[in-house]
Protein backbone atom coordinates (compact mmCIF):
# COMPACT_ATOMS: atom_id res chain seq x y z
CA UNK A 1 0.00 0.00 0.00
CA UNK A 2 1.34 3.40 -1.25
CA UNK A 3 1.59 6.39 1.58
CA UNK A 4 -1.52 7.94 -0.92
CA UNK A 5 -3.64 5.02 -0.38
CA UNK A 6 -2.74 5.28 3.29
CA UNK A 7 -3.92 8.78 3.39
CA UNK A 8 -6.96 7.57 1.64
CA UNK A 9 -7.64 4.85 4.06
CA UNK A 10 -7.36 7.16 6.93
CA UNK A 11 -10.09 10.08 5.08
CA UNK A 12 -12.34 7.00 5.43
CA UNK A 13 -11.93 6.33 8.74
CA UNK A 14 -12.39 9.63 10.07
CA UNK A 15 -15.60 9.57 8.43
CA UNK A 16 -16.95 6.35 10.14
CA UNK A 17 -19.25 6.66 11.95
CA UNK A 18 -19.00 4.67 15.75
CA UNK A 19 -15.37 4.73 15.28
CA UNK A 20 -13.37 6.79 17.64
CA UNK A 21 -9.71 7.00 18.91
CA UNK A 22 -9.86 4.47 21.29
CA UNK A 23 -11.58 1.65 19.64
CA UNK A 24 -9.84 2.59 16.19
CA UNK A 25 -6.26 2.20 18.26
CA UNK A 26 -7.31 -1.25 19.42
CA UNK A 27 -8.34 -1.78 15.73
CA UNK A 28 -4.92 -0.84 14.37
CA UNK A 29 -3.31 -2.64 17.28
CA UNK A 30 -4.85 -5.98 15.86
CA UNK A 31 -5.07 -5.42 11.87
CA UNK A 32 -2.07 -3.49 12.13
CA UNK A 33 -2.33 -0.38 9.46
CA UNK A 34 -5.97 2.02 8.58
CA UNK A 35 -5.82 0.13 4.65
CA UNK A 36 -6.14 -3.20 6.31
CA UNK A 37 -8.61 -1.64 8.56
CA UNK A 38 -10.99 -0.12 6.06
CA UNK A 39 -10.33 -3.64 3.73
CA UNK A 40 -10.40 -6.29 6.53
CA UNK A 41 -13.50 -9.00 6.43
CA UNK A 42 -15.74 -9.63 8.42
CA UNK A 43 -13.51 -11.81 10.33
CA UNK A 44 -11.20 -8.99 10.30
CA UNK A 45 -13.31 -6.31 12.06
CA UNK A 46 -14.66 -9.21 14.65
CA UNK A 47 -10.69 -9.29 15.62
CA UNK A 48 -10.47 -5.68 15.97
CA UNK A 49 -13.73 -5.61 17.52
CA UNK A 50 -15.88 -2.68 14.77
CA UNK A 51 -19.16 -1.80 15.50
CA UNK A 52 -21.68 -2.70 13.45
CA UNK A 53 -22.31 0.68 12.53
CA UNK A 54 -19.06 1.12 11.20
CA UNK A 55 -19.11 -2.72 9.34
CA UNK A 56 -22.08 -1.24 7.46
CA UNK A 57 -20.29 2.03 6.55
CA UNK A 58 -17.03 0.79 5.44
CA UNK A 59 -18.95 -1.51 3.44
CA UNK A 60 -20.94 0.56 1.60
CA UNK A 61 -20.55 2.89 -1.20
CA UNK A 62 -20.30 5.69 1.14
CA UNK A 63 -16.80 4.88 2.56
CA UNK A 64 -14.88 5.29 -1.24
CA UNK A 65 -13.24 8.95 -0.78
CA UNK A 66 -15.24 11.04 -2.47
CA UNK A 67 -13.57 13.73 -5.31
CA UNK A 68 -13.47 16.58 -3.27
CA UNK A 69 -11.34 14.28 -0.87
CA UNK A 70 -9.00 12.72 -3.30
CA UNK A 71 -8.37 16.63 -4.76
CA UNK A 72 -7.66 18.30 -1.43
CA UNK A 73 -5.73 15.65 -0.36
CA UNK A 74 -3.39 15.91 -3.50
CA UNK A 75 -3.09 19.72 -3.50
CA UNK A 76 -0.33 21.52 -2.26
CA UNK A 77 0.38 22.03 1.32
CA UNK A 78 -2.66 20.11 2.43
CA UNK A 79 -2.14 17.26 5.20
CA UNK A 80 -4.20 14.72 6.83
CA UNK A 81 -2.27 14.02 10.10
CA UNK A 82 -3.65 10.68 11.50
CA UNK A 83 -4.07 10.58 15.73
CA UNK A 84 -0.84 8.01 15.56
CA UNK A 85 1.51 10.93 13.50
CA UNK A 86 4.24 11.92 15.79
CA UNK A 87 3.15 15.72 14.40
CA UNK A 88 -0.17 15.28 15.92
CA UNK A 89 -0.80 17.71 18.70
CA UNK A 90 -0.18 15.59 22.51
CA UNK A 91 -2.65 17.94 23.61
CA UNK A 92 -5.23 16.94 21.64
CA UNK A 93 -4.54 13.28 22.67
CA UNK A 94 -5.97 13.75 25.88
CA UNK A 95 -9.07 15.11 25.82
CA UNK A 96 -12.55 13.10 25.81
CA UNK A 97 -13.42 13.45 22.06
CA UNK A 98 -10.23 13.59 20.33
CA UNK A 99 -10.57 13.79 16.43
CA UNK A 100 -9.44 10.58 14.27
CA UNK A 101 -7.47 12.89 12.09
CA UNK A 102 -6.74 16.41 11.37
CA UNK A 103 -6.64 18.35 8.07
CA UNK A 104 -4.17 20.65 7.95
CA UNK A 105 -3.73 23.39 5.43
CA UNK A 106 -0.67 25.32 5.25
CA UNK A 107 1.90 25.27 7.72
CA UNK A 108 2.53 22.12 8.85
CA UNK A 109 4.71 23.10 11.79
CA UNK A 110 1.86 25.41 13.08
CA UNK A 111 0.53 22.69 14.98
CA UNK A 112 3.41 22.19 17.48
CA UNK A 113 3.04 26.13 18.14
CA UNK A 114 -0.04 27.57 20.29
CA UNK A 115 -2.73 28.34 18.67
CA UNK A 116 -5.80 30.31 18.52
CA UNK A 117 -9.19 29.00 17.73
CA UNK A 118 -11.96 31.12 16.48
CA UNK A 119 -15.46 29.07 16.31
CA UNK A 120 -18.48 30.66 15.06
CA UNK A 121 -22.16 30.00 13.67
CA UNK A 122 -22.52 26.90 10.87
CA UNK A 123 -24.64 29.47 9.06
CA UNK A 124 -23.14 33.08 9.25
CA UNK A 125 -24.46 36.53 7.62
CA UNK A 126 -22.26 37.35 4.86
CA UNK A 127 -20.93 39.97 6.81
CA UNK A 128 -20.46 37.12 10.15
CA UNK A 129 -18.17 35.33 7.17
CA UNK A 130 -16.35 38.11 6.29
CA UNK A 131 -15.92 39.70 9.65
CA UNK A 132 -14.05 36.20 10.96
CA UNK A 133 -11.80 36.04 7.71
CA UNK A 134 -10.63 39.75 8.46
CA UNK A 135 -9.85 38.34 12.23
CA UNK A 136 -7.82 35.30 11.34
CA UNK A 137 -5.73 37.19 8.78
CA UNK A 138 -5.31 40.01 11.30
CA UNK A 139 -3.97 37.70 13.55
CA UNK A 140 -2.24 35.31 10.91
CA UNK A 141 -0.48 37.76 9.84
CA UNK A 142 0.95 38.92 13.25
CA UNK A 143 2.20 35.25 13.64
CA UNK A 144 -0.37 33.99 15.37
CA UNK A 145 -1.59 30.00 14.46
CA UNK A 146 -5.53 30.01 13.68
CA UNK A 147 -7.25 27.34 14.01
CA UNK A 148 -10.84 26.32 12.75
CA UNK A 149 -13.07 23.38 13.36
CA UNK A 150 -16.21 21.54 12.54
CA UNK A 151 -18.25 21.27 15.71
CA UNK A 152 -19.28 18.02 15.06
CA UNK A 153 -15.96 16.79 13.47
CA UNK A 154 -17.52 15.27 10.08
CA UNK A 155 -16.73 16.18 7.22
CA UNK A 156 -19.36 18.34 4.90
CA UNK A 157 -18.42 19.27 1.64
CA UNK A 158 -15.12 20.95 0.97
CA UNK A 159 -14.82 21.92 4.56
CA UNK A 160 -12.50 19.78 6.73
CA UNK A 161 -12.46 18.90 10.43
CA UNK A 162 -9.51 21.05 12.07
CA UNK A 163 -7.11 23.43 9.95
CA UNK A 164 -4.63 25.27 11.82
CA UNK A 165 -3.75 28.06 9.20
CA UNK A 166 -0.29 28.64 9.59
CA UNK A 167 -0.46 32.23 8.25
Amino acid sequence: MTEHDDLLAWATLVRAPGLDVAALSAALDRLGSAGAVVAASEDGWDRAAISAETRAFLSSPCAIPRTCERRWLDSANHYLIPFTDARFPALLLSIPECPVALYVSGNLGALAEPQLAIVGSRNPTAQGRETALAFAEYLGERGLSVTSGVAQGKFQGEMMPITPSGL
